[in-house]
């Protein structure tokens, strides 16, 4: 069984090898993007909810500076949206098929990094694109919150992510960072929520 889990995990890390120079091109613009009916709303706010529940969990090993959980999460991420949209009708739209198809490359990148400040990077792609999805499907289940650290890459650069509690505790500087230590875990702000009932 470990066998086939580590030759799982490497065919992940290849084909995200593979792909990750065609998908480095960020998140798909929601702004510019035509309104979607979605035919059964129900139905895709049921079927992004592991989703969801998969991203917090990737968000707290990156709180906890957690490889092992962090590459976890990612697999069973990478998993779940590529079982969502190939032969779903109502995900045939393009800008949604975009946002998944760049949530799983970017997940499947974060596989491939070895460091953590480069899984972090990849992070912060998933976390803008997962954002764009639920607002452009209009995302209907428990209220989410995007948050946003300011200084998240050399002290400069600002990165979001997603929450499901309006506490901000800081994936990027986390419970372990080699600067701050547990410091900075507060760091950060909330920059949006996503509730549409």
């Amino acid at each position: 069984m470990r066998i086939i889990s580590i030759l799982i995990l490497c065919f992940i890390c290849f084909s995200a090898c593979n792909q990750g120079a065609e998908n480095k091109e960020g998140s798909a613009s929601v702004e510019n993007a035509p309104a979607e009916k979605i035919e059964n709303q129900s139905a895709m706010d049921s079927s992004l909810n592991p989703v969801i529940a998969e991203y917090l969990v990737l968000k707290d090993g990156f709180v906890e500076a957690d490889t092992i959980a962090v590459n976890r999460a990612a697999v069973n991420l990478v998993s779940y949206i590529d079982s969502l949209y190939p032969d779903d009708d109502t995900l045939s739209a393009t800008p949604v098929r975009s946002l998944f198809t760049n949530i799983s490359a970017e997940s499947k990148g974060l596989l491939g990094e070895s460091d953590l400040n480069e899984k972090r990077k990849s992070f912060s792609m998933v976390s803008e694109n997962l954002h764009d999805l639920l607002t452009l499907v209009k995302y209907r289940g428990n209220k989410i919150y995007q948050q946003t650290c300011p200084m998240a890459f050399n002290d400069t650069e600002a990165a979001t992510w997603l929450s499901n509690s309006p506490e901000v505790v800081n994936p990027y500087l986390g419970k372990k960072h080699p600067k701050y230590a547990a410091g900075m875990l507060h760091c950060g702000e909330v920059t949006d929520s996503i509730i549409n009932r």
